[in-house]
């Protein structure tokens, strides 16, 4: 199964799961509330981590009718992403751990894209070879 497209995938997964508009590219946010990471199951150690800019999460909380925390919310969207990108790279190992806070900017191991909603940006990083979270970064 090919790839999909990152951005089209974050853009089509926010319109559907949470009910935003999306309108452009946008970088990184560096203004990120919350960030989660998903890893998948070794040996792979590839990690999709999807952040969420201001008015996001409550965004997506309201228009769901949901009382869910923004963490809670982002969760559920890295474990959309990771199940549909995962399965579509090379070596998957078939699953992914739960996901975890996370903080920091994606690093040279990894490639991200960022969408614009009106709601605000969400960026989604996959990284390869990360360090199993808790061994030298969180």
């Amino acid at each position: 199964m090919p790839a999909p497209d990152p951005a089209e995938l974050l853009a089509q997964i926010g319109a559907d799961l949470g009910f935003l508009t999306p309108m452009e590219p946008c970088p990184w946010p560096d203004d990120q509330v919350l960030a989660m990471a998903v890893d998948d199951r070794p040996p792979g150690r590839r990690r999709i981590v999807v952040a969420l800019g201001p008015g996001v999460a409550a965004a997506m909380a309201a228009n769901l009718g949901a009382t869910a925390s923004a963490g809670e919310i982002a969760g559920e969207l890295a474990n959309v992403v990771a199940g549909h990108l995962l399965p579509a790279l090379p070596g998957d190992t078939g699953g992914f751990l739960p996901p975890v806070p996370w903080s920091g900017v994606p690093g040279t191991s990894g490639r991200f894209v960022g969408v614009r909603f009106v709601e605000g940006c969400i960026g989604l990083a996959v990284m390869e070879d990360a360090p199993t979270l808790g061994d030298s970064e969180s």
